[in-house]
């Protein structure tokens, strides 16, 4: 018997005039960092403006953090631009005030 593991987070994904939005959600955390990675990236290849809000978070951690950091600067190199928008629960925003993390891309 193999072992399905459900996907605990989403990425809702649109695309405007302005470029493309996406909207992160669920577990981001290292439980899912690579299968949210592989998705971000063919996302960085279909626009050249992407707009990333994180809202709903039910995990979040430093690697996801590192992630979305990574992911913005090289976007950047390849002269696209990333707008990262963080929609945190007040407990989560402390938690990465108090770690030091400043959520500004």
């Amino acid at each position: 018997m193999s072992k399905t593991k459900e996907k605990n987070y989403q990425i809702i994904a649109s695309k405007g005039s302005d470029g493309s939005r996406l909207l992160l959600s669920g577990d981001l955390s290292l439980n899912n960092i690579k299968s949210i990675k592989d998705e971000l990236l063919t996302y960085m290849n279909k626009s050249s403006n992407i707009k990333i809000t994180v809202k709903d978070a039910g995990n979040i951690d430093l690697g996801f953090i590192q992630l979305i950091q990574s992911f913005a600067w090289t976007s950047l190199k390849s002269n696209n631009q990333v707008d990262v928008e963080f929609d945190l629960l007040p407990e989560q925003q402390k938690l990465l005030q108090n770690s030091g993390i400043k959520l500004k891309f």
